[in-house]
């Protein structure tokens, strides 16, 4: 399970120096990292933010080790809210190497506003499933600040993984499904945040 915050990737683009007017291109492009060849990202942002910025989010970024305390003084909050997260989902599996912070994920969509996760399997490209915190979503239809979170898991790809392991074929039901249950503890623990202001 990859793990990221929106806010922290905000603080690591703008301390790059991307230019107001770029940022939202810049982070469509770093979502491009895990579906596209590295080299041609990083070409691309070359491109639209100059070399010294594009070097600054690779090392930070792209190439960098995902070590939340090397962040601390670039998005504190978002840096506290992964530790939680990544402690209490260590706690509550005992796996904590299963749940991994990527400095690159974004999760695609504009109305995501803090805490974002994927769930990915081995030698399947893409993601299983994923989601994430988003606050003003609901906000823009109700008129009124709404803290939300959701996340959704793709049923054509889990089925693609349950052929692969042999497990489709079986008339027993589903025992263990790790990402279904690490969605539930992710939810409930987002819901359970206060509105931010």
């Amino acid at each position: 399970v990859l793990l990221n915050d929106r806010t922290l990737i905000a603080a690591l683009r703008d301390s790059a120096g991307v230019p107001a007017e770029k940022r939202v291109e810049t982070m469509i492009l770093i979502d491009k990292l895990d579906k596209v060849p590295e080299e041609k990202v990083l070409a691309d942002l070359t491109a639209l933010v100059g070399p010294e910025s594009c070097r600054l989010i690779k090392e930070r970024v792209v190439s960098g080790i995902p070590d939340l305390e090397r962040f601390k003084d670039l998005a504190p909050e978002a840096v506290s809210r992964l530790g939680r997260i990544l402690k209490t989902l260590g706690s509550a599996f005992g796996e904590a190497d299963k749940f991994k912070l990527s400095p690159s994920l974004m999760r695609g969509l504009d109305y995501y506003t803090g805490p974002v996760f994927e769930f990915k399997y081995p030698g399947l490209p893409g993601s299983v499933g994923g989601g994430g915190r988003y606050d003003g979503l609901i906000g823009k239809f109700s008129g009124r600040p709404v803290p939300a979170c959701g996340g959704s898991i793709g049923l054509e790809r889990v089925m693609l993984i349950l052929e692969e392991r042999g497990a489709a074929a079986s008339a027993g039901p589903l025992t263990r499904a790790e990402p279904a249950f690490f969605w539930a503890a992710y939810l409930n623990w987002c819901l359970s945040l206060p509105a931010p202001g």
